[in-house]
């Protein structure tokens, strides 16, 4: 009886806690259902109502420094959000200080912010010509145990410049920043999950972050769309501590299409869609279950000696058709691409060459067409209201390279890719839905 008087003590204790501990931040943009239905909700005391994006962010990074053992959720309904002052450049979380603190944001919710779809209720981060940095980014110096970004839509570019004649992307005159990053900064746990990130000119996503101890804690990149983004992602950390590497990185369930390289040439750096990094960063690294296609530049580069690199898996994703910066034009080519020290060029392993020569585990792995829904913005010259009306699919993606004359090559430089509500890149090959993005298993509030 003593010991289940105990438990029910002890339940009692932690239910308090959490209702104590766990506050929500409902936002909807002004004079929408949701955002009555977030005023109807909020009690100012652990429920909250705001109408802009930048202020929930700003009262989450509030709460988060009253300090202790508290999570700081970010509901966010469909609707475009600009930033203070309603421009469009960026979203910042400001400064925390709370090393027992979770800040996650979520997108997706539905009006009364009970179910969340963020595959089809769009929540959008605009941007503009002239953004200053990230589109979404942490102010360096803070310190968290856990982060979650889950559900944004991160489209660059409008803040990009194209040519008008090829439609190729103009890095010159484009803005030279990641689209979700943050630097400095200090946790234990990293989770970036159902987001799209896409027409990125300097990296889709960029690990800002170091964990409190040396080979602890992780870092989770799962079920995002990487499309059309230059470096899409590095295991290179720039966190808090260089001198502190996380344990785990998992890459689970993305899907990564036509992520070109830095520069459209086999024999310049930053060619290939995930840069690995030493171990300096990271102890191991996991990728399962991603669909890797049309990455003219491979799926993986490698400048660093094999001994210098993380215990590394490659279990269980679908290769196709990634290489044409190389002239390659199989379907299971250019897995990696890797000067793996002083080569002087690029070693490029297919699938079997990776199983063959790479010191890592190489499993479970598959290679066939995905049938990926992708679009341009259509060419018209007119306002862009209209342009992005007009949507232009890509019957074979593979068109973009030259397959279809017998001449392999990068014909035209990372064009703006259209992602809306009404295309999507899944994959429409019955065979290839298992891998890649999961639409009906996003990321839930407790995970």
């Amino acid at each position: 009886m003593k010991t289940f008087l105990l438990l029910l003590l002890a339940l009692a204790s932690t239910s308090a806690a959490v209702a104590q501990d766990t506050f929500n931040i409902l936002v909807a943009p002004r004079g929408t259902t949701a955002f009555s239905n977030a005023e109807a909700q909020a009690d100012g005391s652990t429920v909250f109502a705001e109408s802009a994006l930048w202020r929930g962010l700003n009262r989450a990074a509030s709460l988060l420094n009253e300090g202790g053992d508290r999570e700081v959720r970010v509901l966010i309904a469909s609707g475009d959000y600009g930033g203070e002052l309603g421009s469009g450049g960026t979203q910042r979380v400001p400064q925390v200080e709370n090393p027992r603190g979770s800040l996650k944001v979520f997108g997706g919710m539905n009006d009364d912010f009970s179910d969340r779809d963020p595959f089809s209720r769009f929540v959008s981060v605009p941007t503009q010509e002239d953004r200053g940095g990230a589109l979404f980014q942490i102010a360096g110096n803070s310190e968290f145990r856990e982060i979650v970004i889950s559900g944004l839509v991160l489209d660059a570019a409008p803040s990009n410049d194209y040519d008008s004649r090829s439609g190729s992307l103009l890095k010159g005159s484009s803005r030279t920043f990641p689209i979700l990053a943050w630097a400095q900064v200090e946790a234990e746990r990293v989770v970036v999950a159902d987001n799209i990130i896409v027409n990125g000119p300097m990296g889709g996503f960029q690990i800002g972050s170091s964990p409190p101890e040396d080979n602890t804690g992780e870092v989770i990149v799962e079920n995002n769309y990487f499309v059309n983004n230059l470096l899409a992602l590095r295991t290179r950390t720039f966190g808090a501590n260089a001198f502190r590497a996380y344990a785990l990185l998992t890459v689970r369930n993305n899907t990564f299409a036509l992520n070109f390289p830095f520069n459209a040439d086999p024999t310049s750096s930053n060619v290939s869609a995930v840069e690995w990094h030493n171990d300096n960063s990271f102890k191991r690294l996991v990728f399962e279950n991603n669909i890797f296609a049309h990455n003219p530049g491979g799926a993986f580069q490698s400048d660093w000696e094999q001994e210098d690199l993380p215990e590394i898996e490659i279990r269980d994703n679908l290769f196709y058709s990634n290489g044409a910066v190389f002239g390659q034009s199989g379907p299971e080519d250019v897995v990696v691409a890797g000067k793996f020290g002083t080569n002087p060029e690029y070693i490029l392993l297919d699938l079997d060459g990776a199983r063959d020569n790479l010191r890592a585990t190489v499993s479970g792995n598959v290679s066939f067409d995905p049938d990926l829904r992708l679009a341009l913005v259509a060419d018209q010259r007119v306002d862009p209201s209209f342009i992005k009306a007009q949507v232009d699919e890509i019957d074979d993606p593979r068109e973009l390279f030259g397959f279809s004359t017998g001449t392999v090559a990068v014909g035209v430089f990372a064009p703006e890719m259209l992602l809306d509500t009404r295309v999507v890149p899944i994959a429409r090959n019955p065979d290839a839905q298992a891998y890649g993005v999961q639409r009906d298993d996003v990321r839930g509030q407790d995970e």
